[in-house]
């Protein structure tokens, strides 16, 4: 799977940013875009978490959150971690 670019240059499932639109690149998902497909595969969705807790759902936040969680654990694993 292709990235997917929005406005403004980032994308929209990895998070990874381009010079220009035209950038062909192999998205690779997150740790946190796994964790949300997981959870959606059990009926827990982000409306059904605002419902339940009645206020708005951090799921983005922690979606981003685990993502360079995933990406740093990833570097300490190659041996690239500063």
């Amino acid at each position: 799977m292709l990235c997917k670019w929005n406005e403004k240059l980032v994308c929209d499932v990895c998070g990874k940013q381009a010079n220009n639109k035209d950038v062909k690149r192999k998205c690779t998902p997150g740790l946190g875009d796994r964790v949300a497909a997981g959870l959606k595969a059990v009926g827990i969705t982000e409306e059904r978490v605002a419902k339940v807790f009645r206020k708005p759902c951090k799921c983005a936040k922690r979606r981003k959150a685990l993502n360079k969680l995933g990406e740093r654990l990833t570097r300490i694993k190659r041996g690239i971690d500063e």
